[in-house]
């Protein structure tokens, strides 16, 4: 049987992606996941789901930064465990130790996540860049092969779009798919059925992972997508600035200053649909040819 193009899978949604069971004080399950065009569990999960458990362990403390690796491909097809390690609890932060795994098999992923209690200081962003687009009026990646019949592949468009729990609207499309160009890119994205009562802080962990190694593809072939090169994350970082919600739509602006031994890097920003800063991101991935 053939199996299912990744436009005709159904949509996941976010907020079963983000739903964990609790197993006990320290222990959670995640069962739902989004695979990503590998067939394995897309990054996004591993960080969204961590942050979930995380969360709830550190209760009225909202996250200030992520620090991730991934160490081994996840099995959609199989329950993730997560254990969280309390490793601090001082008057204004905590630290959280949060490790992956499928049954007995090796660690899959870990995790340091720092919450700190609300306080005032001083205050500043960077602000977006200007002449946005909203996303309402860009078409779905997944569209783009039949907005641009001449120019994009519906079958590349579609692969790529194929994150169905991942609605994302691409600024400039054409630069990510018929060209080299400079190592940058913005784009919009929103969680498919995102519940607003999901934490906000783990949707946008979740979404920070979509497409974080295109900027780093983007100068050395003609489309970021080439599937001529194996990309993987190797580990990501997350700075929360902001208290977002979930169903919100993010504009990621993302940038590569550096590629080399096969390895890549990228920093990103996160806005908010209002122009807030909500978060940093940064990710080192492996680019090999295949």
């Amino acid at each position: 049987m053939t199996a299912p193009s990744a436009a005709d899978r159904p949509a996941v949604a976010v907020g079963d992606i983000l739903r964990l069971s609790r197993r006990d004080e320290q222990r959670f399950r995640a069962t739902v996941f989004q695979r990503n065009h590998s067939q394995a569990v897309f990054g996004g999960c591993f960080l969204g789901q961590a942050m979930v458990a995380a969360q709830e362990t550190a209760p009225g403390r909202p996250p200030s930064a992520m620090f991730a690796r991934f160490l081994v491909g996840g099995d959609p097809d199989r329950p993730i465990d997560y254990l969280v390690e309390t490793l601090r609890d001082g008057r204004s932060f905590s630290e959280r130790r949060v490790t992956a795994r499928q049954g007995d098999g090796p660690l899959a992923f870990e995790a340091m996540i720092s919450f700190h209690a609300p306080e005032d200081g001083v205050a500043h962003q960077r602000p977006r860049s200007t002449a946005i687009d909203a996303p309402q009026s860009l078409p779905r990646l997944a569209d783009l092969g039949h907005v641009y019949p001449n120019d994009i592949a519906s079958a590349e468009a579609e692969g790529v779009g194929g994150l169905r729990a991942i609605d994302a609207r691409l600024m400039r499309p054409l630069d990510y798919f018929t060209h080299p160009a400079e190592p940058r890119g913005r784009f919009w994205v929103r969680g498919v059925d995102a519940d607003p009562d999901t934490s906000g802080y783990a949707a946008l962990a979740f979404l920070s992972d979509f497409m974080m190694p295109t900027a780093a593809m983007m100068p050395h072939t003609r489309s970021a997508f080439d599937g001529g090169f194996t990309t993987l994350s190797l580990n990501h970082a997350i700075w929360f600035h902001s208290p977002v919600q979930a169903d919100d739509w993010f504009l990621h602006e993302t940038e590569s200053p550096w590629a080399g031994q096969a390895r890549g890097l990228s920093f990103g920003r996160l806005y908010a649909s209002s122009g807030a800063l909500a978060a940093s991101t940064s990710q080192e991935l492996l680019i090999r040819r295949r």
